[in-house]
């Protein structure tokens, strides 16, 4: 989530991670000791209805799944559901966007 500000001054890696752990902590209150040591880059993918391209990142946390929804703010994810590849519905729970789309592919395919 989020538009990234164009890098200025630090490389953009640097800016990129410091963009996810800001996002993190904005969506999911989760501060750097929540995260593990480095996130993965799974995918850039064109977002269709932005017409821009955007990134889909996992970073994974040293909290179960279940604590990091707890913290996510009710009002912006009222839709939000706990998945696992272990359990996933046959197909995509409500419309998405396209981003969120090609993100669900990826993680339900393992890829």
């Amino acid at each position: 989530g989020g538009v990234l500000e164009p890098c200025a001054g630090v490389t953009c890696v640097e800016t990129l991670l410091a963009h996810l752990r800001k996002e993190l902590a904005e969506e999911a209150h989760l501060c750097p000791g929540d995260l593990a040591p480095q996130p993965r880059l799974r995918a850039l993918v064109r977002d269709s209805f932005l017409g821009q391209p955007e990134l889909i990142w996992t970073w994974e946390t040293r909290m179960p799944l279940e604590q990091v929804a707890l913290r996510l703010h009710p009002h912006e994810h009222a839709a939000a559901q706990l998945l696992t590849r272990e359990a996933l519905p046959p197909d995509l729970p409500h419309p998405l966007t396209p981003v969120a789309a090609e993100a669900w592919r990826l993680w339900s395919t393992g890829g």
